[in-house]
């Protein structure tokens, strides 16, 4: 139920997402519409990696966890959880590069951010404007994703890494 949820919500355009926020009272133009669209856009990916994460994790470690006589929450906490942190880790990485990209979009409802150098540039068809936006934007995303990666290295046992050379 919760994929179904996270995967419909993903399938909203974001832009789509932003204005039907705006139209409901209690949230209006500006930072409440544009956090909570966000939030609900990184649902997905999160959702999705930590499933999958746990998911597959190898039956036979969990059966062997059973027969030394884990409980359920034990094997969650101990086995499961620790197999699946790359994979959730990853769902991490790719939500926060997401989310910092879509967060541009929330220049169009009010929220100023850097979003604000596109949208304007647009506007006044300022192309150096528009790229300057465009290129800090992807400098933070990328800035994020490599300040992330370092901490997947510290965090996650060197065995349970994924091998990303492919």
């Amino acid at each position: 139920m919760v994929l179904g949820i996270a995967n419909t919500l993903f399938c909203i355009p974001s832009l789509a997402l932003f204005a039907i926020f705006v139209t409901l009272p209690f949230l209006g133009l500006g930072r409440k519409s544009a956090l909570l669209a966000l939030v609900l856009y990184a649902m997905m990916p999160m959702v999705i990696n930590v499933y999958q994460g746990i998911k597959v994790v190898d039956k036979n470690v969990i059966e062997a966890a059973k027969g030394m006589g884990m409980n359920s929450n034990q094997i969650l906490k101990e086995i499961q959880l620790p197999l699946a942190a790359p994979v959730m880790f990853a769902g991490v990485r790719i939500t926060v590069v997401m989310a910092t990209g879509i967060a541009a979009i929330a220049a169009y409802i009010g929220e100023r951010n850097l979003g604000r150098l596109i949208t304007e540039g647009l506007t006044r068809s300022n192309t150096e404007m528009i790229l300057t936006g465009a290129i800090l934007i992807a400098i933070i995303a990328i800035f994020l994703d490599t300040v992330l990666g370092s901490v997947e290295k510290a965090l996650v046992p060197k065995g349970l890494k994924i091998d990303r050379s492919n």
